[in-house]
């Protein structure tokens, strides 16, 4: 799986060192797998020391490099720390995935932005917005200095066309700064993307409630979706293995949806 070839495409990392937040569960550790399964080494960045060392334990064992970086991504000072370490113990970044965030507080989905409490908004708008800012921040210097790098944003569906809620509004901020951004780090050889997935069933914790989780297993519920079936964190790896490779070379900017066609019934 080192090298992954079909009519002249192909999609390798080999010599890459990447940098995959919010990497110990659901869409980050499979995006790291799938990272470290296509020839990359892999620092993984999250809150939970021992999630991050079971994804470094399956990335070793495909003989591959790997570091687990405790990281609060919404702290400047967690950030650069987990920079430099990543610096220090891997060498430079070559790709950057944020994908760290959350969809709950207290055990709940973000309520609507008039019934929520202060404390929770900037929790949320912090990790999910401000952590992309400092993560890119911290890690562009590197890639500016060595005129050459690759940024992934995981953003969402939420994004695109819900309403006024917290989460939504941050993520709308991300797919925003992906495009923004293209324009002002291209001049570096660095290109940005995003992903915006729909709905995906990952475990249970700061993304989906148990009860979300089972709604995402009952094919009744995502009938409106047409390819009648709920996402893979796996889904989501495929595409940023496609954005981190060459075979993505002149694409920045742009954010890809993957969402089973959850999106064309909203146009």
């Amino acid at each position: 799986m080192n090298d992954i070839e079909n009519g002249g495409l192909k999609v390798s990392l080999k010599g890459k060192i990447a940098l995959v937040t919010g990497g110990g569960t659901g869409i980050g550790r499979a995006i790291a797998q799938n990272f470290a399964a296509s020839g990359a080494d892999v620092a993984v960045a999250g809150r939970t020391a021992s999630t991050l060392e079971k994804v470094c334990g399956s990335i070793h064992a495909m003989g591959r490099r790997a570091v687990a970086v405790t990281t609060d991504v919404s702290s400047r000072n967690d950030v650069e720390g987990m920079a430099n370490q990543v610096l220090n113990e891997l060498g430079p970044i070559d790709i950057l995935v944020n994908n760290a965030g959350i969809g709950i507080l207290d055990g709940q989905n973000a309520l609507p932005v008039h019934k929520l409490p202060e404390d929770m908004w900037d929790t949320m708008i912090d990790t999910n917005l401000k952590g992309t800012y400092l993560c890119i921040k911290a890690v562009s210097e590197q890639m500016i200095e060595r005129k050459r790098g690759n940024i992934i944003n995981i953003g969402s569906v939420a994004g695109l066309f819900e309403g006024a809620n917290p989460y939504a509004l941050a993520k709308s901020g991300v797919i925003r700064m992906t495009l923004g951004l293209a324009s002002q780090l291209g001049q570096y050889n660095i290109r940005i993307n995003g992903i915006a997935p729909g709905l995906v069933k990952v475990e249970a914790g700061v993304m989906l409630t148990e009860a979300e989780v089972q709604f995402l297993s009952n094919s009744e519920s995502i009938g409106g979706i047409p390819l009648q079936r709920a996402g893979l964190p796996q889904d989501v790896a495929n595409a940023a293995l496609f954005l981190a490779s060459d075979a993505s070379s002149y694409i920045t900017g742009h954010t890809i949806t993957v969402d089973g066609g959850m999106l064309s019934g909203k146009g």
